[in-house]
């Protein structure tokens, strides 16, 4: 029997690419930094791959006709390692259900016969708008953490010139009370630059805030190609 390992290879070589993408991708949304810690994304056996794109539809990553598509991919790929019956793409998309069959032909023939090498090309161009898809929500990850990056950085600016600036406001009262003669108002000014330096903590505070955004910063750095 002529099992058509030429084709079942390309078939192969085609979803570990996309496998390696749809786990890359996770890892990013999920802003895991060491795969090899996790359970489910190392080399050891985790969430299979149907699981892994329903959590990128369920987590919003993928809207639904993406989703399809995706799984679509894995129809095929799915016949072509574990059923020897399907040596060509003719003999599979004859077994296909009907509207299954229908819709790759609809949405991916794009002009080309419907005959073995024209299916396979229909096979390449599902496989390229799988890719697609893949590549701009992996664009759109990074865009969004371009930007976090950014405010955090903007945010960081901000509450550490507020800080400084409120404490330098703080010693210059003390400063100009320093001059004050009335002995209760100067108490009473007095008491209140202690309530506010007080409520700002400032060394600890900032310090917490820094460790803060500087851990968050790195994280995201780290899930930027």
């Amino acid at each position: 029997m002529d099992i058509n390992l030429v084709l079942r290879s390309k078939i192969v070589h085609c979803s570990l690419n996309v496998e390696n993408a749809i786990n890359e991708l996770l890892l990013k949304y999920l802003l895991i930094t060491d795969k090899s810690r996790t359970k489910n994304f190392g080399n050891r056996a985790g969430i299979s791959f149907k699981n892994k794109i329903d959590l990128l539809f369920d987590i919003d990553v993928f809207d639904k006709d993406e989703l399809y598509i995706v799984e679509l991919l894995m129809v095929f790929r799915n016949k072509f390692l574990h059923d020897i019956k399907y040596s060509s793409f003719t003999i599979l998309l004859n077994d296909l259900d009907a509207s299954i069959r229908n819709k790759f032909l609809k949405s991916f023939l794009n002009g080309n016969d419907e005959n073995e090498e024209g299916y396979e090309k229909s096979f390449m161009n599902l496989y390229e708008k799988v890719v697609e898809i893949i590549n701009n929500k992996t664009k759109e990850i990074n865009s969004y953490s371009n930007k976090k990056i950014e405010f955090l950085k903007f945010q960081n600016y901000f509450l550490s010139t507020l800080i400084n600036e409120s404490l330098d406001l703080s010693g210059d009262l003390n400063n100009i009370i320093a001059e004050v003669e009335d002995v209760g108002l100067k108490n009473q000014i007095q008491q209140r630059i202690a309530q506010f330096e007080g409520k700002i903590n400032y060394k600890e505070n900032i310090e917490k805030f820094n460790s803060h955004l500087n851990d968050n910063v790195i994280k995201l750095m780290l899930k930027i190609d």
